[in-house]
């Protein structure tokens, strides 16, 4: 019998995300991390309709990747 390692019973706050660093000082938040990567020329994107119409653009790509058919057989080995 084989055991894997996600069966077996997990230590209290293994699961949990990390809140300091190695050091024991606070760890940054996601939206700050974010925001500062996504920053430009210092100036944070705080515009809600902007974040939203990102979202649904990657949403719409991703479900015309998803429908595109792709050829088999014939004489030609690639994707339309």
């Amino acid at each position: 019998m084989r055991i894997y390692k996600h069966l077996i019973s997990v230590h209290i706050g293994v699961d949990e995300p990390r809140r300091k660093d190695r050091l024991g000082n606070p760890l940054p938040s996601a939206r700050l991390i974010s925001n500062v990567v996504h920053s430009v020329d210092g100036l944070s994107p705080r515009d809600k309709d902007f974040t939203s119409m990102v979202m649904q653009w990657g949403q719409f790509i991703d479900h015309e990747f998803v429908s595109t058919p792709v050829l088999k057989g014939g004489l030609t080995r690639y994707r339309i």
